[in-house]
């Protein structure tokens, strides 16, 4: 049996099980009714109520599981230093009893942990990693609560989905996606290189890499300038996307005049909504072209 060689596109099945599973729970915490249930799950927001889910409430729960296991692992680590510390003093005091050969040992052993600490405490920030968890997890717990409190009880107005609502969770989707980019990128900056754990182990050789450890500095530093410009396009396609599927949903709506409005009221909004699906069109071709004029750019200057 030949490999998909698309099988990285494929979201998990327990992810999505997962995410169905959040969409019940987020119908109910929408004050959605049985009665308007069926409603929203006849229309194109019911999907996309499920990719939201992945995209916040999924994430934040695995934020929450990386915080928490972090935090238990901190306090086994600690309690093992308590209780390597206690053998010492303990060795320390009883050293009279004890024979020159097992105190050299003791004494071996403990430089080799500490050797052990300092290369693994070397490897990557774990401030800086758990920093930006917090962050993300913070910033999407934030936009959730708001987009939940904006919306509560009025996703179905008068038998139909409320007319912004696709668009909300198009943005709501879009801004996860970024707080999540945002602490990837910075997960993946606290990792040291091999040179950086060598040099954690062995203090003597602080003096002759210090200079690789700043050139290695000035390097990342051009590098994520270089690539910001890159960041900054992407981040705006994806906002121009957004902002074309909401007019473009808007064009749909105002095909046939709603009865609520009246002609000359139909007419302007539908001009309006050409208008803006217009300039949306524009934003995604322009931003497309800024994106690969961008990464061009940066593969062609990698020194710069």
């Amino acid at each position: 049996m030949s490999r998909d060689p698309f099988a990285f596109a494929s979201v998990n099945a327990r992810t999505v099980a997962a995410a169905e599973t959040a969409r019940a729970a987020l119908v109910t915490r929408l004050g959605i009714s049985d009665a308007d249930r069926a409603v929203v799950e006849a229309s194109p927001v019911w999907p996309l109520l499920t990719t939201y889910c992945i995209e916040s409430p999924l994430n934040i729960d695995w934020y929450d599981a990386k915080i928490s296991a972090w935090k238990s692992r901190q306090r086994a680590f600690l309690g093992a230093c308590v209780l390597v510390t206690i053998a010492v003093l303990s060795i320390m005091v009883r050293r009279d009893h004890a024979s020159d050969p097992a105190i050299a040992q003791i004494g071996a052993v403990v430089a080799a942990l500490l050797a052990c600490l300092r290369i693994l405490a070397g490897a990557s920030d774990v401030k800086a990693q758990l920093g930006g968890f917090w962050r993300a997890r913070a910033d999407l717990k934030e936009a959730f609560l708001s987009f939940e409190q904006s919306w509560r009880g009025r996703v179905v107005a008068g038998g139909k989905i409320a007319e912004n609502f696709e668009n909300a969770l198009w943005q709501e989707i879009t801004n996860a996606r970024h707080a999540v980019r945002s602490e990837r990128d910075t997960y993946f900056a606290t990792f040291a290189a091999p040179t950086d754990m060598l040099s954690s182990a062995t203090g003597g050789l602080d003096a002759v890499l210090g200079r690789a450890r700043e050139a290695s500095l000035a390097r990342n530093t051009a590098a994520a300038a270089r690539n910001q410009p890159v960041t900054d396009a992407r981040r705006q396609l994806d906002t121009a996307h957004a902002d074309r599927a909401a007019q473009q949903r808007l064009l749909e709506i105002l095909a046939h005049r709603p009865a609520a409005m009246t002609e000359e009221t139909w007419k302007r909004a539908r001009d309006e909504a050409e208008t803006a699906h217009a300039r949306a069109e524009a934003d995604v071709a322009r931003y497309s072209d800024l994106l690969k004029a961008a990464a061009k750019a940066s593969t062609l200057n990698p020194s710069s």
